[in-house]
């Protein structure tokens, strides 16, 4: 048997060597001068609970404006979660920025009219300011009017702001926190209560 040899095909080993000489320059010039796809952005990459937990962790070492900065932060990633604003109106009347602090009480307000802590904070930061010891009351009869009753365990949840409490024809209704259900539906105990109203969920 006597078969031809074989030619070795220089142009598919021109080919592979430029792929491989292409490689070596991506991966050893090209790569190190281009910019990071996970670098800094303009969005925030905190969440607001972050934000609110340090927060919250400034106002208990007594940083009060640190804390405000943070919840402020916390307000920016969330505006539509009215716990912050009224963690942020709490130690705002703490630092003595009374007006501040009913402003934001009542930016709360506006998101949940029956939050009852938005009432005590409202009225707290009224009952500081001269000449509105009136709508400090009528606050605080709001605050009254939208409380309900919870055992400790949960008592510390709610003050924690992990959970929320609502006010609906004077029956309370919970609101989870969104790590446990994002959409943060009203909840009630089905086993003692009748189901929710058409409409409420």
């Amino acid at each position: 048997m006597n078969r031809r040899r074989r030619r070795p095909n220089y142009f598919g080993w021109a080919i592979f060597a430029l792929v491989v000489l292409f490689g070596y320059y991506f991966n050893q010039v090209y790569l190190p001068a281009s910019p990071l796809l996970a670098g800094p952005t303009t969005t925030p990459t905190h969440s607001p609970e972050a934000y609110a937990t340090e927060g919250e962790q400034l106002f208990q070492q007594g940083k009060l404006a640190l804390a405000i900065d943070a919840y402020k932060a916390a307000i920016n990633a969330s505006p539509q979660d009215p716990t912050l604003y009224v963690a942020l109106a709490r130690t705002q009347v703490w630092a003595a920025k009374y007006q501040e602090a009913q402003a934001n009480a009542e930016n709360a307000l506006l998101l949940n009219p029956n939050n009852a802590m938005a009432h005590a904070v409202r009225a707290w930061a009224l009952n500081f300011q001269p000449d509105k010891n009136g709508p400090a009351l009528e606050a605080i009869g709001e605050a009254l009017d939208n409380l309900a009753l919870v055992c400790g365990r949960h008592h510390t949840e709610v003050h924690q702001e992990t959970w929320e409490i609502r006010m609906l024809d004077a029956i309370p209704w919970v609101i989870p926190p969104r790590w446990i259900d994002p959409t943060r539906p009203l909840l009630r105990n089905a086993a003692h209560h009748p189901p929710a109203p058409k409409g409420t969920r």
